[in-house]
């Protein structure tokens, strides 16, 4: 375990999580990183993909906090397109029920 280093683990689905993970070996594609069994004291070597369907693995703690504040900025921006498309549809459908409450034909 002497030969492993200190990466971090992002988790994909968490708000704000970053694991620090020991690596034995990286590849541009892969990382072997040692996982604790349940029981006892014992290692063993698990071969993932670096950007997996659950995690991203970086080399360093400052890359992996970047990843997720991007992360955050591009889902706030999301969410604020969202917000202005309801607002906009909330506006059309208040009209258009004023439109009909008085009478009018659309």
């Amino acid at each position: 375990m002497s030969d492993a280093q200190t990466w971090y683990r992002v988790d994909k689905y968490s708000a704000a999580k970053v694991a620090p993970v020991q690596v034995v070996r990286a590849t541009d594609k892969t990382v072997v990183v040692l996982e604790k069994m349940l029981y006892g004291n014992v290692f063993t070597e698990r071969r993932v993909n670096r950007r997996s369907e659950w995690h991203v693995f970086y080399p360093t703690e400052i890359e992996a906090w970047t990843q997720l504040r991007d992360r955050a900025v591009r889902k706030v921006e999301l969410h604020k397109q969202e917000l202005q498309r309801a607002r906009t549809a909330l506006g059309e459908a208040d009209a258009a029920l004023r439109r009909l409450s008085n009478g009018e034909q659309p």
